[in-house]
């Protein structure tokens, strides 16, 4: 009875989150920075009670990454404010290319270091390369390092399907890669953070029972378990499973686990349960983490109106969704 008591409670809170998440149309308060305007997140990161938001607005002037707290209370809300300051950004329609112009995606590693994917493109304009930077937070947020990535992503930024960082390694704890995966593409492409270098690998799986040669992959989502399992979603709604440790240069060997609702964004791992959302079905769909997975195996626990931007965990096993809309605080 106890466990089906947690059970119980658990999808209150996660169902909850969904909701609760959902109908708070001003959410940040980004006026508290100064933003006046429409804009819309996309991309939203957390540590601990610190969350970064990767905005775009309408102006096209105004800072893209901001810094908050998540809400604790309904008595006192946070001020937002831009992240690392107004000074790291372009604010005005003079391209500078040592700064940041569209901020589109971060994520904070095990030694305190935020990721962020800089990637901004204008048909109407000369456009400055894709740059990913790290701040150190051991060093007041301070810029260690700065990397162009126009050599391995020559595309635009809607081509740009996911990224992660990948699972800590070795003794230290430290993640040693950062995985794209890029639209139509069978590669996963990685950059190894020790040893600042890119690479490609062919993604190939024996897809069918029948035919002994393996098929190359188009992935659109990527996740990694504590057991340093990769999981990758495809554009055939197909969800497959690897090691990372199996990862050499002729390739990863992906098994077959089973079949998707949809096309997966935003895949997360939780104990034995995997979550995705289907964007264009305004669906976040929950199944277990296990071989031969069907249709009846994935089940929706949450179905809005709204374009499904992300979901990501927080405290307690809940789990949160973030609509794809513009606003204005």
């Amino acid at each position: 009875m106890r466990h089906k008591h947690f059970l119980i409670d658990r999808e209150v809170i996660l169902l909850t989150a969904l909701i609760v998440f959902n109908t708070s149309s001003a959410s940040w308060l980004l006026a508290g920075c100064g933003l006046k305007g429409p804009y819309r997140v996309l991309h939203l990161s957390t540590n601990n009670n610190h969350v970064y938001l990767s905005i775009e607005t309408k102006s096209q002037i105004f800072p893209t990454l901001i810094e908050t707290e998540w809400p604790t209370t309904c008595v006192r809300f946070p001020i937002p404010k831009v992240f690392p300051h107004r000074s790291f950004h372009n604010t005005d329609h003079h391209r500078n290319c040592r700064l940041i112009q569209q901020a589109r995606w971060s994520q904070m590693d095990n030694f305190q270091r935020l990721w962020v994917m800089d990637f901004d493109w204008s048909a109407k304009q000369n456009n400055c390369l894709p740059k990913l930077l790290a701040f150190d937070f051991m060093r007041q947020g301070m810029e260690v390092l700065r990397i162009d990535c126009h050599k391995f992503m020559k595309i635009r930024p809607e081509q740009l399907l996911d990224i992660k960082l990948g699972p800590a390694m070795g003794k230290r704890g430290m993640e040693q890669f950062i995985y794209f995966i890029l639209a139509k593409d069978t590669h996963l492409v990685a950059y190894d953070i020790f040893e600042q270098k890119w690479f490609r690998y062919p993604l190939l799986s024996k897809k069918y029972e029948d035919i002994a040669v393996s098929l190359p992959v188009k992935p659109r989502n990527v996740a990694f378990s504590h057991q340093k399992e990769i999981l990758i979603a495809d554009e055939d709604d197909k969800l497959y499973i690897s090691n990372s440790s199996d990862i050499v240069n002729a390739g990863l060997q992906l098994k077959l686990l089973g079949s998707l609702l949809g096309s997966a964004e935003s895949l997360l791992i939780d104990r034995n349960d995997m979550f995705y959302a289907i964007p264009a079905f305004g669906a976040v769909v929950r199944c277990p983490r296990k071989h031969n997975i069907t249709a009846e195996d994935n089940e929706i626990i949450y179905l809005t109106t709204r374009n499904i931007k992300q979901i990501f965990f927080r405290t307690k096993g809940s789990l949160f969704s973030l609509i794809d809309h513009w606003q204005e605080d």
